[in-house]
């Protein structure tokens, strides 16, 4: 190779790796440009109703959530929204069935009933109408200590939840006769009637304690009852638990 042909190959060399560089810098040049667009680019906004933020692109004005499209979010979130109401659903039925089962169990006249036939009773109702089972077994304990033919000789209240004439007019269908065919010595209709009485008495202030007050005598006094003998049965339910 003649010196002219050296020249030239060395010419061509460094002209080629300049164009390799300028090729590099531009390319690192655009990486740069375009991190400091993006950073302009999207805005994160944050959901008022949920644990999440959604992305707007300036440019284009989509919106997005996690990489997906809002409107597929939502429609994915409805999916999930009628998937659990539909399970609630099946559970509020099955509640229904052990409540039902429960309340309209055979029952003859004279036949006794310990606590512990009655608690599942007390908690297969509660579940059913939405009723917290600790206000509802507190509130049979406070009222009768789990006697199904329990009578106030004051105010002639009735049967397991102690319901008067006045009150339980509205909450049974049978004739409050007064002797022993009285539905409200039906240990299972008393305890469906005390949960819809508690469950209208709610609707009605809004809140479970005025609500418990209500049922009772409307004091405070009557409310601490309750909850002494909501935490009672509590600790008997626990106790029962562990020894199973």
């Amino acid at each position: 190779m003649n010196f002219s042909s050296k020249v030239a190959s060395i010419y061509r060399w460094i002209a080629e790796s300049q164009r390799g560089i300028m090729i590099v810098l531009f390319i690192v040049f655009l990486a740069i440009f375009n991190q400091y667009s993006q950073n302009g680019r999207y805005r994160y906004v944050k959901m008022p109703d949920r644990d999440k933020a959604y992305v707007i692109d300036s440019r284009t004005g989509e919106v997005s959530l996690g990489g997906v499209s809002t409107e597929k979010y939502y429609a994915y979130e409805r999916q999930l929204e009628a998937a659990e109401a539909a399970t609630q659903a099946k559970e509020k039925a099955k509640a229904w069935d052990r409540a039902k089962a429960a309340v309209h169990s055979n029952y003859e006249i004279g036949q006794t009933f310990t606590p512990d036939d009655l608690r599942p009773i007390a908690m297969h109702v509660a579940e059913y109408y939405g009723v917290p089972k600790d206000l509802l077994l507190g509130i049979t304990a406070a009222a009768s200590e789990w006697n199904p033919v329990a009578k106030n000789p004051t105010s002639g209240a009735l049967g397991l939840e102690q319901f008067t004439d006045d009150k339980a007019k509205n909450y049974f269908t049978e004739p409050l006769t007064g002797d022993a065919n009285d539905p409200r010595y039906h240990p299972g209709k008393s305890l469906d009637a005390s949960a819809r009485y508690l469950n209208d008495l709610y609707a009605k202030y809004g809140n479970w304690p005025e609500a418990v007050m209500h049922y009772g005598d409307n004091t405070p006094a009557y409310l601490e009852k309750v909850k002494r003998a909501a935490a009672r049965e509590a600790d008997l339910l626990s106790n029962s638990k562990k020894r199973k």
